[in-house]
């Protein structure tokens, strides 16, 4: 509720902008000084992306340049403050995951929704690099709670969709890069990406479902009928939902590639 509230917030002050008279900016700025955030930053960049699909170009321009004052105005003391706050925040989820208690953790995520962007992405993996340095011996645990937080985000049906791809995109594939590859939470960080990348909404559709395919492929290599059959079988399913979908090839072989993996699963 704070959240959606602080957004409210956020749209009140924007549209208070709009309608200012020109060059009344800096006084309404300054006497709403505890909104000056990325979370403003975010709100005035969608609501340009809404004026733009509806026409009002204008409009849509002025919360562009406002944005990109404000990003600089806030300037690095900004930062190193947001910094802060993302490296607080990550430090707590990562208690609550070696706690096992899940749902603090999404009720964690609710109330900082606005903490879930691009930069948050960049603290995790770079938080997860400075424990792994600061505590080799824990570097296991750390793989596992950068696994089970970027689940969490791609999982979390509030805030910023497409943030919370890249959140989770950003989490498997720094695991890939630390964790011993064959291994079994190796390749379900395969299937994970390949779901990452299948749902994305940044980027291109048709790249994003070939990086999909390939992640499941290389999941396969792990997930073996024999060892693996109901892990084998999912993952099956998931490069049928792909091929379903797939812009990339032919698409009547797409559609027979589709209908022998579901016939697998």
């Amino acid at each position: 509720m704070a959240d959606e509230q602080r957004l409210q917030e956020y749209l009140q002050l924007i549209q208070k902008l709009i309608e200012c008279p020109s060059g009344q900016e800096p006084e309404i700025l300054e006497a709403n000084q505890h909104l000056l955030d990325v979370g403003l930053i975010q709100a005035m960049e969608q609501a340009a992306d809404v004026f733009s699909r509806e026409g009002s170009e204008q409009i849509a321009s002025y919360l562009q340049q406002m944005a990109g004052e404000l990003k600089q105005v806030l300037g690095n003391s900004d930062q190193t403050a947001a910094c802060n706050d993302y490296n607080q925040f990550l430090g707590t989820l990562f208690q609550r995951i070696r706690s096992g208690d899940l749902q603090q953790v999404r009720d964690l995520l609710t109330a900082n929704q606005h903490l879930l962007d691009l930069q948050f992405a960049q603290a995790m993996t770079a938080l997860a690099d400075n424990l792994i340095e600061e505590y080799p011996e824990e570097k296991d645990y750390i793989i596992a709670y950068v696994g089970n937080l970027s689940i969490q985000i791609q999982e979390f049906p509030l805030g910023n969709a497409a943030n919370n791809q890249e959140i989770a995109i950003a989490g498997y594939q720094w695991i890939l890069q630390h964790d011993v590859a064959g291994t079994s939470r190796w390749a379900t960080t395969q299937n994970n990406l390949g779901l990452a990348y299948q749902d994305r909404i940044q980027g291109d559709k048709a790249q994003n479902l070939e990086h999909a395919i390939a992640y499941y492929q290389q999941a396969l290599q792990v997930y073996t009928r024999d060892a693996f059959p109901q892990d084998w079988a999912m993952t099956q399913n998931n490069l049928g939902n792909a091929y379903l979908y797939r812009i990339q090839g032919d698409k009547a072989q797409n559609l027979e590639d589709a209908i022998a993996y579901y016939q697998q699963a």
